[in-house]
């Protein structure tokens, strides 16, 4: 997979072979990915999809992640026995790729996202006010800040009688 990422990561070279930029960070978003990052030494690499020495386009229908072959390669014995299409060109290896393609991958991600974030501004917000109403947090808050300004007031006032007393008196 090193060898794969040498290339794939170089921007300049991808752009002059008019190849997408995106294949390494779209597989390190993927479960095989994750994977390997958890010290799983049989899930799949770059190679196990597109060959090791015959690597073509994905549009090109000899490739092996091309819509007629896609399924046989996700399918090995080793890898998804009896994986069908659905299965395979479901974007899982290359998932920031398909949201990029579908917009509407783009939008449930989007928003699920926003989902994800108010649900749990909502309980942070739920859990806040049950707190405030099995303490009353808010009362105490209330008074220590009258206390405060208190104290404020008091020692400006001393601060504006002694300074009247030393420079008028």
């Amino acid at each position: 997979m090193s060898l794969c990422v040498s290339c794939h990561e170089n921007e300049a070279m991808m752009k002059s072979n008019n190849v997408t930029t995106d294949a390494v960070s779209s597989y390190k978003r993927s479960f095989h990915f994750k994977a390997i990052k958890f010290g799983e030494t049989t899930t799949a690499v770059c190679q196990d999809c597109h060959t090791t020495h015959h690597v073509l386009p994905h549009d090109s229908m000899q490739a092996s992640i091309s819509s007629k072959n896609i399924a046989a390669t996700c399918g090995k014995n080793n890898c998804h026995p009896g994986a069908q299409m659905n299965f395979a060109m479901s974007g899982a290896n290359h998932l920031t790729i398909k949201i990029e393609e579908e917009p509407i991958l783009k939008f449930e991600e989007q928003f699920f996202i926003v989902l994800t974030f108010g649900s749990m501004a909502m309980l942070v917000v739920g859990i806040v006010l049950d707190i405030q109403k099995k303490f009353g947090w808010l009362i105490l808050l209330k008074k220590f800040l009258q206390h405060i300004l208190q104290f404020l007031f008091r020692t400006g006032r001393f601060i504006f009688m002694l300074f009247k007393k030393i420079l008028l008196d």
